[in-house]
Order: structure tokens, then C-alpha cells, then sequence
């Protein structure tokens, strides 16, 4: 089911870009592995996808650690798509090599601050809420500038523009 899945979707998002006038090899396909068992992980994994997205720590910790010594051709990316508490940071720096979910500057300065302590730099994206629902996260966008220019102050931050993602339970 799984692959069947994968393989819907990957049609679907070729047919996007080819009516928005874009080549599909310039969207990230993020799987997100919310409340799914290792082995599910792994059969996305055996189809090709290179990008797995993750919405809490402790979750992603039992998945990389049961997927980091497999090896599927290409190197898997793992992304932190939800809130990341500042008490998570330091698991989460060693884990991720994504972090999208950037919403204040305390958050920015710890995630650097962890960064530097095992020499890495760490990519980033900044969750703006677009949405005036009280469950969604982000910042306001009047509040991006600001937090931008702190950020892009910050050794061991590198603050991507990444475009739109695709995100994708399987």
C-alpha cells in the first residue's frame, strides 16, 4: 500500500509542476513519519524517498537510531517539522539536518548554542503562521525581518530558502 501510495503521490506532484512550469527534481518530497513503525519507514525508504519529516523528538530518536546504519543508495535527510521545545534541542541537533520550525530567536540562540558544541552547522527554516488558528504555530510575518537579522548573526545557523515543500504522510 505504501509504495501504491507513494507512487500516486509522485504523479500527482509531477503533474503540479508541470502546470505551475516547474521540473518536479526542484520539489523536496518530505514523508512524514508521525505514528508510523520502523518498518513502514523503511519500505518508503526501499521506494526512493531520500526525506523523512518528523514532528517530535522522541519519536524521531527510536526511528534514526533503528534506520542510521541502514543504507538505501542515497543518504536519508531528516527533517523536524513540528515545535521543537528548547529542552529538546540538543537531541534534536544531532538528529536533524533540517529544522523547520524556527518560530523565535530563544529557540535560534539555543539551537546555535547546541550547534557549536559539536561543531556543526545546523540548516533552518523560519515557521512564519500564515493561519489565525490558535493550533498553528509560527511567527507573525511583520515579525520575520527582525528575527532574520538575528539569525543570520548566529555562527552556527544557516537560514535556507527553501520554497514550498510538499509534506506527505504516508
Amino acid at each position: 500500500m505504501i509504495r501504491e501510495n507513494l507512487a500516486k503521490i509522485r504523479q500527482s506532484l509531477a503533474s503540479s509542476c508541470a502546470k505551475a512550469g516547474r521540473l518536479s527534481t526542484e520539489v523536496t518530497l518530505v514523508c512524514v513519519s508521525k505514528n508510523r513503525s520502523v518498518g513502514q519507514i523503511q519500505e518508503v525508504l526501499e521506494s526512493g524517498v531520500t526525506d523523512i519529516g518528523e514532528n517530535k523528538v522522541q519519536e524521531a530518536l527510536i526511528h534514526y537510531k533503528a534506520l542510521a546504519d541502514t543504507v538505501y543508495g542515497q543518504r536519508v535527510k531528516w527533517h523536524m517539522i513540528g515545535h521543537l521545545q528548547s529542552n529538546k534541542v540538543k537531541e534534536a541537533i544531532r538528529i536533524f539536518d533540517l529544522i523547520h520550525s524556527i518560530d523565535s530567536l530563544r529557540l535560534a540562540e539555543e539551537i546555535n548554542r547546541q550547534a557549536a558544541k559539536i561543531n556543526k552547522l545546523q540548516d533552518i527554516l523560519v515557521e512564519v503562521k500564515t493561519s489565525p488558528e490558535e493550533s498553528k504555530a509560527g511567527i507573525s510575518d511583520k515579525e520575520v525581518p527582525g528575527l532574520v537579522k538575528s539569525i543570520l548573526n548566529l555562527k552556527n545557523l544557516r537560514l535556507l530558502d527553501n520554497g514550498p515543500h510538499r509534506k506527505s504522510g504516508f
